[in-house]
């Protein structure tokens, strides 16, 4: 899992602001943190897409959790969990049923096409899972003996891309300074509307 935290004591802006107001308008500051968490998962999720090459907007907004400020933390952490994607949701493309005899699979990874000449489409298993695999020739894999086997009788394994969890991390710092901005923008909004002087935005 990865994570990002950020609070009302990130930046000296926002601590002036903070420590002149926190006594007497904490709501209001939780308000600002909470909504700031909002355009922060928006942005990270941007990012992530915009690294990974593939994987909708929407789909990894939804995996983002966002653990909400309170008056007793004050801080907002943002934090992604789950394991390798599979590369077939990375628009991978190839023969199909190609029965492990194709020509190869190409995915869009990263910014850039990826060919896997010895990579293959199929679909596995009870449930009918689909899948980019390729044969298994590293040290250890055991021979296939059922009849039928693909070439060389190797087993298969799946491939994947990388995780949400890693990618996260590298995208981070652009998440916290898109957070931090907003927070203090929202924090100058909700103060504003605390002090009588105009409507929260």
């Amino acid at each position: 899992m990865a994570s990002l935290t950020f609070s009302a004591e990130s930046g000296r802006n926002i601590q002036r602001l903070v420590a002149r107001f926190a006594d007497r308008f904490p709501d209001a500051i939780v308000r600002a943190l909470n909504r700031a968490g909002v355009t922060t998962r928006a942005v990270m999720a941007r990012e992530i897409v915009k690294d990974l090459g593939a994987v909708k907007v929407g789909d990894v907004k939804e995996r983002i959790h966002i653990e909400k400020a309170v008056r007793a933390t004050m801080r907002v952490r943002l934090s992604v969990s789950g394991r390798r994607i599979p590369l077939i949701d990375f628009g991978a493309k190839g023969p199909w049923p190609s029965r492990g005899r194709g020509r190869g699979v190409t995915s869009r990874l990263r910014g850039g096409t990826r060919s896997l000449p010895d990579a293959f489409i199929a679909k596995v298993g009870s449930g009918g899972h689909v899948g980019v695999f390729t044969r298994d020739s590293r040290r250890g894999a055991s021979s296939r003996k059922s009849k039928g086997a693909w070439s060389k009788n190797l087993p298969i394994r799946q491939l994947f891309g990388p995780s949400l969890p890693q990618v996260f991390g590298t995208v981070s710092p652009a998440g916290l300074e898109a957070g931090t901005a907003s927070l203090v923008t929202n924090l100058r909004s909700e103060l504003r509307f605390a002090l009588g002087g105009g409507r929260s935005e």
